[in-house]
């Protein structure tokens, strides 16, 4: 019974179930299960169908089994191929799209011919395959269990007596939080652009806000920024705080799922909005970004499909084979919607306090306006006709999103009466200046308003990690502690 089993032509359908729990467990509680049971019944049938097809071509089964467990194992594990090899200086370029693909291809062409013409069984290759599958997709249903037993508990909301108290005796005012994707501090802008952001800065005075200068992000990434400024920590071991860490990612993900701060304002009877892209503390994503994957994203980005979904338009775009003016329509459209839902929901009149999270991926790219609010044809040209670089670019969108700030903070403003605490910040600076010096890559934005206009408990240098422990001691009562303010080197 045993041999048979491990001599059966299944090793096709292993793939496909060793590609989902390897998936599910290392983004346990991220992947919406309906979703994950969706995508295997997809994957199953492709499968399925990709066998029924090499067996009437083979006219064998072994070679059939063989053919579609190889091809679903260059789709499906695309994206771990490719991240090995763009590791390593000798083999990074074999990682490019323009090259991997094409060389994926042509694997499966060679492996097709070699199997077409081959006259031997294979039956050892089945067996280990077999085998090979079943202990993988053994050892992932382990991690999933012991995961689940390890972060029940850090799902639930930390409240009560072994969380946050709620204080009867504050005054709860409505709290916004506005944060600007990539938004570069003034000390960044003048010692790389030779930029003076002074006018900006003069706006935000004239409206009562508390300029922190010299304030900086505690990582230039912004997930792991997000996530340790919504739990008042620094990530523990991470590892490296880059995209391509898979443990990482996920690790900052699931810190915001069930993070401190909303935590916080819920244990504070807060209604929490979040328009942002990122799913916190049983709130969804607004919008979701290619930029930033989540649900089951989370697995299907390791696809060639999806790989090649995600380049192939901007690839097009540089190209200037697609005009970009869809992808940016939408893009536009997503930042405009969500500023006006948080302008219509602002009100001195409600039944309860707001904390409302706002991420707008301003100015980081695509830079689609001038400083004058001109469209940027193709990303390069302005509607006048002038030409940037992409540095350029990014000032001149800078400057833009000053002024769309400047006017969405004054009708926020105007909506709330001045009653409402206003946190307006940015993840992280310009990650191209690193090259002049990488401190400047950590230079961010950091202002604030408060109704009762005491500002004692904030300074400058502070970093986004002491944020809200900050607020949450001048508005609650807290006596947290502060942190060191750190850059975390990548």
């Amino acid at each position: 019974m045993v041999k048979r089993f491990f001599e059966a032509e299944w090793s096709f359908i292993g793939v496909v179930v060793f590609f989902i729990t390897h998936g599910y467990s290392q983004n346990l509680f991220l992947v919406p299960l309906p979703a994950l049971f969706m995508l295997l019944a997809i994957l199953l049938a492709a499968a399925l169908a990709l066998f029924f097809i090499a067996k009437k071509v083979f006219r064998n089964t072994t070679k059939a089994t063989l053919f579609a467990s190889f091809v679903l194992i260059l789709i499906l594990f695309f994206g771990a191929m490719q991240e090995f090899l763009v590791q390593y200086r000798f083999t990074h370029l074999l990682g490019r799209l323009v090259v991997l693909v094409p060389l994926s291809l042509l694997a499966m062409l060679l492996f097709f011919i070699f199997l077409k013409r081959t006259k031997r069984t294979f039956t050892r290759t089945i067996i280990y395959l077999n085998v090979l599958l079943l202990v993988y997709i053994l050892i992932d249903t382990g991690v999933i269990i012991a995961g689940i037993t390890k972060y029940t508990d850090q799902r639930k909301p930390p409240v009560g007596k072994n969380g946050w108290p709620a204080c009867d005796t504050c005054s709860k005012p409505s709290v916004y939080l506005v944060m600007l994707d990539s938004y570069f501090g003034s000390e960044g802008m003048r010692r790389y652009f030779n930029y003076d952001n002074r006018d900006f800065e003069n706006y935000l005075q004239s409206e009562g806000f508390q300029i922190n200068k010299g304030s900086l992000s505690n990582y230039t990434f912004t997930v792991f920024s997000i996530a340790s400024t919504f739990n008042m920590d620094y990530l523990r071991d991470p590892g490296s705080i880059t995209y391509n860490n898979h443990y990482a990612y996920t690790q900052a993900t699931r810190a915001l799922q069930y993070n401190k701060v909303m935590a916080f304002f819920a244990a504070q009877g807060y209604t929490i909005n979040n328009y942002s892209s990122f799913d916190m503390s049983g709130l969804p994503a607004y919008h979701s970004s290619e930029l930033l994957p989540d649900k089951i994203r989370l697995i299907t980005k390791q696809t060639m499909f999806y790989r090649v979904n995600k380049y192939l338009g901007p690839f097009l775009i540089r190209k200037g084979w697609l005009s970009p003016e869809k992808m940016e329509e939408e893009y536009i459209g997503t930042m405009e919607e969500m500023m006006q839902k948080v302008l219509n929901g602002s009100s001195t009149d409600k039944g309860r306090p707001d904390f409302t999270y706002l991420h707008l991926m301003m100015p980081h790219g695509p830079y689609v306006f001038d400083s004058l609010g001109n469209r940027m044809i193709n990303g390069s040209v302005s509607a006048t006709g002038s030409s940037y670089d992409p540095h350029e670019q990014f000032l001149q969108y800078q400057v833009y999103t000053n002024r769309k700030i400047s006017g969405f903070i004054s009708q926020l403003k105007q909506k709330t009466g001045g009653k409402a605490a206003i946190l307006l910040m940015s993840d992280h600076g310009y990650r191209p200046s690193f090259k002049m010096d990488r401190k400047l890559s950590y230079c961010n934005l950091n202002a604030l308003y408060l109704p009762r206009q005491n500002y004692s408990g904030w300074y400058d240098g502070i970093s986004n990690v002491n944020q809200f422990r900050v607020l949450f001691n001048a508005l609650y009562g807290e006596n947290l502690p502060l942190l060191k303010d750190s850059m975390v080197v990548q």
